[in-house]
């Protein structure tokens, strides 16, 4: 999801773009050499933990876009946590188009203090890459080895999200405890240690009849971070505190300050891959509708016995998976083409001013942000492979690694 937002842009329209990772750090003089039709922060841009960290961008960002007259775009999502800080970002950068996927009943809350200027924008947390009538078809004959699949992302840090995140948790044990001792073969399992990633996600839903599933979203507003910052120190001096204890010392007394809640990708992933989805009641951004496009859970559990009976009635399952293809992907409602167009609508309603750049300028910016994308690729890949050997331990404070990081990489660690 995250590679496909980010180049959409370029996969869907006519505009040059260019693509430059931030991992360093800073900027470089160079990307400001030419001039911009308009200048696109991605969300992981945007979303900072740290207010110190937050602010440093800002800086960095404001030096820049200090003479440029570009359109300024920014993408937001998780804005639970420091709240402030893209508060400021929006106001200090003079944002034009703020895109963000949190519901518009809580707009004011969270961008109450936002320069009239800026124009907030619903968006959704990702779209769906079309792979054509063919791909759904064989997957809808290929045999599904699991009856109920599901996976989540969950430790205890993630009580910032607040009681609201236990759903995740709540729909796997409720599912597991119900079909065990049945016939129905399961594979339910939270916990970062079995998030699968890239194909190995796609082939774990293409073998599944069914699959297990939320809405994304939170319930505790953390404006400058602190709510956060206080469960990881508590986690840190007692790593034997128990979510509940977390719960009710640090995370009871904000919950339900604010209701983000909004589809997820994981949920037209599923959609394509043929899967019928098995959902805890909620809106899903107003794109899924409950008995057509997937089987409403009770979140009090009151109608579970209907769902498993559900669970075997192969005809009922064809159906909603049917419908949910046709409505969602067939109809091209929501298509990364489509955020693509509309997007750019948007940004360039007033039209765009045709900059006069050199070619030539043009392209040695753009071949320079590619070769340090490349190259941030390397490093990673060398801190992946060092954690891999558990070797990275052993030479975390060492010349050899800041040498090879160059100082700021080895902070990353």
């Amino acid at each position: 999801m995250v590679s496909d937002l980010m180049y959409s842009f370029q996969r869907h329209s006519d505009y040059r773009i260019v693509y430059y990772n931030r991992f360093t750090n800073k900027t470089p003089d160079y990307l400001s050499t030419i001039e911009y039709d308009a200048v696109i922060f991605h969300q992981s841009v945007t979303f900072c933990a740290e207010p110190q960290r937050g602010r440093r961008r800002i800086q960095d960002f404001q030096s820049f876009l200090n003479k440029s007259k570009a359109v300024r775009a920014a993408l937001f999502q998780d804005e639970y946590i420091c709240t402030d800080i893209s508060v400021e970002f929006l106001n200090e950068l003079k944002i034009d188009y703020a895109f963000t996927v949190m519901p518009q009943s809580e707009w004011n809350l969270v961008y109450g203090k936002v320069r009239k200027e800026c124009r907030i924008v619903p968006m959704l947390t990702g779209y769906i890459e079309d792979k054509g009538d063919r791909y759904y078809r064989a997957g809808m004959t290929k045999k599904r080895t699991i009856d109920v699949g599901y996976r989540a992302v969950w430790n205890k840090q993630l009580i910032v999200l607040g009681q609201f995140g236990y759903d995740k948790i709540r729909i796997a044990d409720c599912l597991k405890k119900q079909l065990k001792g049945t016939d129905y073969k399961t594979d339910i399992k939270v916990g970062w240690e079995y998030i699968l990633k890239g194909d190995k996600w796609n082939e774990f839903l293409s073998s599944c009849r069914f699959v297990l599933g939320v809405e994304s979203g939170g319930s505790v507003l953390d404006r400058d971070g602190s709510i956060y910052k206080s469960v990881k120190k508590k986690i840190e001096s007692d790593p034997n505190v128990s979510a509940k204890e977390l719960y009710k010392e640090l995370i009871e007394k904000h919950d339900n300050s604010y209701k983000l809640r909004a589809i997820s990708p994981r949920h037209f992933e599923a959609i394509e891959e043929g899967v019928c989805q098995i959902l805890y009641e909620g809106n899903y951004s107003g794109v899924l509708t409950p008995g057509i496009h997937y089987i409403e859970l009770k979140k009090d559990h009151s109608n579970l016995k209907e769902v498993i009976d559900m669970i075997g009635n192969e005809t009922v399952r064809r159906r909603i998976v049917n419908n949910a293809y046709k409505d969602i992907i067939k109809s091209g409602k929501y298509t990364y083409k489509n955020f693509v167009n509309s997007f750019f609508n948007i940004i360039f309603e007033n039209g765009i001013t045709k900059k006069n750049n050199n070619r030539l300028k043009e392209f040695m910016v753009i071949s320079r942000a590619a070769l340090h994308e490349k190259k941030v690729v390397i490093y990673i890949r060398i801190i992946q492979s060092l954690k891999k050997f558990k070797f990275i331990n052993k030479i975390r404070h060492t010349a050899f690694l800041k040498m090879l990081m160059r100082g700021y990489y080895s902070k990353r660690l």
